[in-house]
């Protein structure tokens, strides 16, 4: 499975610019997920002059990552280098449900019975907005 995942807000606590703690459980999740042989793609905004302090962040706290912005080979020959990052699964905290604590992300990933227990969640979410878009 290709797995993007944002940096901002999903992989640390600070604001941009400043990289801030790792979420909790994030950095064993991810570690998780990659020796599951999943690909993993990190994804961001930050400008290329900003980005090598980002790899030496996820360097230093150990987290798994296999390109940054960018397809897996295979799926650049496959779309003809698309503009797009492809990805199974997008994990960022901009999610229309927003971003689940790490410890449960790894369940839903690994787990049917975990995605079938969000069903009680659901009226939380959901359940007593009025506002409708239109």
């Amino acid at each position: 499975m290709i797995i993007a995942v944002d940096f901002e807000g999903t992989l640390h606590d600070g604001r941009y610019p400043v990289i801030g703690n790792p979420l909790p459980y994030a950095v064993a999740t991810m570690q998780k997920i990659k020796s599951r042989g999943h690909s993993i793609i990190i994804t961001t905004c930050r400008p290329v002059r900003l980005q090598n302090v980002m790899i030496k962040w996820l360097n230093d706290n150990k987290i798994p990552f296999d390109c940054i912005n960018d397809n897996l080979s295979h799926i650049n020959v496959k779309f003809e280098n698309p503009r797009k990052t492809y990805a199974d699964v997008y994990i960022d905290n901009k999610n229309l449900l927003g971003l689940p604590a790490w410890n449960l992300v790894y369940d839903l990933l690994d787990n049917t019975p975990a995605i079938l227990s969000l069903h009680r969640y659901l009226p939380v979410i959901v359940g007593n907005n009025k506002k409708s878009i239109h």
